[in-house]
């Protein structure tokens, strides 16, 4: 029933013969209907011809392909969102290096931030006592100054915590974090020109603030900036493992510094709270532009 010029043509039967042995071996033959199927003639290898082009009425090679997609599909860029396929153009493959690169690049600045935060804080925990002596007491009582002064900051650090959650709904987590730092930086530079018993303990307590925003809000951006789940739990243990790593930095450098400063904590102080204002200069001229450039 088929048409002339048909591109499926039917194959003769098969016949085995060996060859060099004086010997012919025929069997039942049975038609097959797969084109260009390889024919055995003996010892010689002989393929039958290909598909015309103009018979199928597509070009060859194209052909071939669509002949050929069940066995080996060809590759295409594709992306998986909740568990459907979704093919992208070669074209969106530029851009999407250029999101990772992007976001990977407020991660390094996330991660710089934080651990600036705690060697603010750290440096102030390791030498408040010596600034202030041991044996400074709070005037009128007989409360030592030193451990007022850390007593209020955790008061004031607990309170920041119970309003964090309505400050960042009102104001957006990655602006409470860095007023938190502003707050702990200014604070820093008031020990130089600002001192006194009340000084002390209202320094001591605003630096309760930064305490309490920079653990939370680091984690709570890197929440929202990150989409992948992999990532984000890599990145998340990075953030915890900030606070160790600037108790290391502020162990092995503070000694040399306050030595190069004449013992004065004061100073050093100030010395760590311009580093860490440089820092924030930096990752907040990030945010402005890639807010800027945002599309």
């Amino acid at each position: 029933d088929e048409e002339p010029g048909s591109p499926v043509a039917r194959s003769p039967p098969l016949a085995c013969t060996s060859s060099g042995h004086g010997r012919s071996f025929e069997g039942r033959t049975r038609s097959l209907e797969l084109p260009a199927l390889p024919s055995l003639h003996g010892s010689r290898r002989r393929r039958r011809p290909e598909l015309a082009p103009k018979a199928s009425g597509v070009p060859l090679m194209e052909g071939k392909q669509r002949r050929r997609r069940w066995v080996m599909p060809l590759p295409q860029p594709s992306d998986t969102i909740g568990g459907a396929t979704r093919h992208m153009d070669l074209e969106e493959t530029p851009s999407h290096i250029w999101d990772m690169l992007e976001e990977r690049g407020l991660v390094v600045m996330l991660l710089v931030m934080t651990c600036m935060g705690w060697m603010s804080t750290n440096a102030v925990s390791f030498f408040w006592t010596q600034w202030l002596g041991l044996h400074a007491v709070v005037p009128g009582t007989r409360l030592s100054l030193s451990f007022s002064c850390l007593c209020t900051q955790a008061i004031v650090s607990v309170v920041t915590s119970f309003l964090l959650p309505t400050l960042n709904e009102c104001f957006g987590d990655l602006k409470v974090f860095f007023a938190a730092h502003l707050s702990g930086i200014l604070c820093m530079l008031l020990t130089v020109v600002w001192q006194g018993p009340t000084a002390v303990l209202v320094l001591g307590s605003l630096l309760g603030i930064m305490m309490a925003v920079n653990p939370n809000n680091s984690l709570s951006i890197c929440e929202r900036m990150i989409e992948g789940n992999q990532l984000r739990a890599s990145v998340t243990g990075l953030v915890n493992s900030t606070m160790p790593a600037s108790q290391l930095v502020v162990g092995l450098v503070s000694g040399k510094v306050i030595e190069h400063l004449n013992g004065d904590i004061a100073f050093y102080f100030a010395f760590v709270a311009i580093l860490h204002l440089v820092v924030l200069l930096v990752s907040g001229g990030i945010v402005v532009i890639d807010h800027l450039t945002d599309d």
